[in-house]
């Protein structure tokens, strides 16, 4: 059970730690804590690997990493003519 907690409280601390906006962190760890009550339930396994799974994608997006997009549509079509060897019109 030690590491079933050991893993939660690691969950945890990538949450807190995380540069992700202040009402997401919330949720998570408001999640977190609602999962730590389940451990012996048999819907904890589950529950805990969605979870997991969630938080790791949570923690995988660039939260912060802002780009210069171009919006203009012909260069856009240019684009897709030189790269997709003239199948657009």
């Amino acid at each position: 059970m030690s590491d079933i907690t050991d893993q939660l409280d690691s969950l945890s601390t990538a949450i807190k730690t995380a540069d992700i906006p202040e009402e997401l962190r919330s949720e998570i760890i408001l999640r977190l804590e609602q999962l730590k009550g389940l451990t012996t339930s048999p819907t904890f396994l589950p529950e805990f690997d969605r979870l997991n799974k969630y938080i790791d994608w949570i923690l995988t997006l660039p939260w912060n990493v802002r780009t210069e997009d171009i919006l203009d549509l012909n260069h856009a079509r240019e684009i897709l003519k030189t790269e997709s060897l003239n199948t657009f019109p």
